[in-house]
């Protein structure tokens, strides 16, 4: 017996089990890609949302409605964007 064989492949023919491998190495690759683009979505979503609410949390105490909100906001919008070029660039980084 094989030292690369393990107990599950025995009896089970050669082509068989290469078939296996390949399919399970593309649901891999998707599975890491679907779970990805979750974090992508909250990567961009809480901050815009985060800034958002504390803003509008600091103006209700400061009797500043819109300043504060707007300003977060903004900050929120750039800090998303600075993590979703950060995760692009480790995606494609992987990929190579």
């Amino acid at each position: 017996m094989e030292a690369t064989k393990s107990n599950q492949d025995e009896g089970v023919p050669v082509s068989y089990r290469q078939k296996k491998q390949v399919k399970t190495k593309g649901m891999v690759n998707s599975w890491y890609y679907f779970g990805l683009s979750g974090q992508i979505g909250f990567a961009i979503a809480l901050p815009i949302a985060g800034g958002a609410l504390l803003g509008s949390y600091i103006d209700g105490r400061a009797h500043t409605y819109p300043q504060y909100t707007i300003i977060l906001l903004f900050v929120g919008i750039v800090l998303s964007m600075i993590n979703f070029v950060a995760t692009v660039q480790s995606i494609l980084k992987r990929q190579k």
